[in-house]
């Protein structure tokens, strides 16, 4: 009985450990070439569903992820990001402002990547939330206006895409 207790605690041990603060004490422990490698999928797990929900004070990590992420890692990123939008459109935009200045990363982030809905394996994107998503941009004002324009031209490219192969 107490084994099965115990696997009931463990992940919800692991769940409550990860914050913000544990993964930037990471960065720094592991740094660029073995913070990929070195952190627990279930702390990476958290940390992008932390992000995708838009959580600001895991959004403001994301600057300092993008160097010691690994491929991987990285469209795992992009595709929080562009989840985090819906949420917290303002708080998103700030950050890939801040990333697309960095522009010096091996898997860089920012609106080119991140603003682009993440597709199925299929190649689909899901309607509903992009349509969420375009209205928050519309609704942040001209700083969405960059993500807008990135968004809108992925899907209409997808669109095209999906009716030339119709034919």
């Amino acid at each position: 009985m107490k084994r099965w207790l115990l696997l009931l605690v463990i992940p919800l041990m692991v769940s409550a450990a990860t914050t913000p603060g544990n993964i930037e004490h990471a960065i720094t422990e592991y740094g660029v070439k073995n913070f990929a490698k070195n952190t627990p999928p279930a702390q990476w797990n958290e940390t992008i569903k932390n992000i995708s929900f838009g959580k600001s004070e895991w959004l403001v990590l994301v600057p300092k992820l993008t160097p010691v992420i690994s491929f991987e890692q990285g469209i795992q990123l992009s595709n929080a990001l562009y989840y985090s939008i819906e949420p917290n459109a303002k708080d998103t935009l700030e950050v890939l402002n801040i990333l697309d200045k960095q522009k010096i990363y091996q898997y860089q982030q920012g609106t080119g990547t991140s603003c682009v809905p993440p597709m199925s394996e299929s190649g689909k994107y899901d309607e509903a939330l992009y349509q969420k998503t375009r209205i928050a941009l519309l609704n942040v004002g001209p700083q969405g206006a960059d993500c807008l324009w990135v968004l809108e031209a992925a899907v209409e490219e997808l669109k095209t895409t999906e009716a030339q192969k119709a034919q």
